[in-house]
């Protein structure tokens, strides 16, 4: 049996030079904070973890019964928070708005994956571009940062398509290789 890859289906966000603005205010916070390279932005729609690569082929195949009939999207990226919230925050994040087509998408993943062994989600997915991760106490000037830009507007990210993506854990950080892409359907 082939080794196991770590992996999960997600939408790229290309970064705008806004993203790209509060990704450098994050990184300079310190090392508490570990702030997203921005060619690794996305939104997770479905994390699998540990996934036999021979099962590839069968969740592309979900992936297209999952956006079947879905057009192409564009959602507004704007406001910054925190999970679990500001006070105790481990995930800095930027929200989508009009994103329940996204909703949708990832509760069909999520329902459809179950018969390979996948674990159901224990919630709704809230749709968000993971920005940085706190790995320790944060700053002070974190909560200043996040009240700055609580509605600040990051541009705009059209979806094309749902990936694929291998993750491999490093060192210096993630690398993410995307395995196959499925796009959303043409108006």
């Amino acid at each position: 049996m082939p080794q196991p890859i770590r992996a999960f289906i997600a939408v790229k966000v290309p970064p705008s030079d806004a993203l790209r603005a509060v990704l450098r205010k994050l990184a300079g916070l310190g090392n508490a904070i570990k702030a997203v390279e921005p060619e690794n932005l996305h939104v997770t729609l479905k994390f699998l973890g540990d996934t036999d690569p021979g099962l590839t082929s069968t969740i592309c195949d979900i992936m297209r019964s999952a956006v079947r009939g879905q057009p192409q999207l564009r959602m507004p990226v704007s406001g910054m928070g925190a999970f679990p919230h500001v006070a105790r925050p481990s995930v800095i994040w930027a929200g989508l708005e009009q994103a329940m087509p996204l909703v949708h998408v990832a509760a069909t993943l999520d329902s459809e994956l179950v018969g390979l062994n996948f674990e159901p989600e224990k919630r709704p997915l809230q749709p968000h571009v993971t920005l940085a991760r706190v790995k320790r106490r944060p700053p002070p000037q974190l909560k200043a940062l996040l009240a700055q830009h609580q509605n600040a507007d990051f541009g705009e990210v059209t979806v094309t398509a749902i990936e694929l993506f291998q993750s491999e854990l490093r060192r210096e950080g993630p690398r993410y290789t995307v395995l196959a892409s499925v796009p959303l359907e043409t108006s």
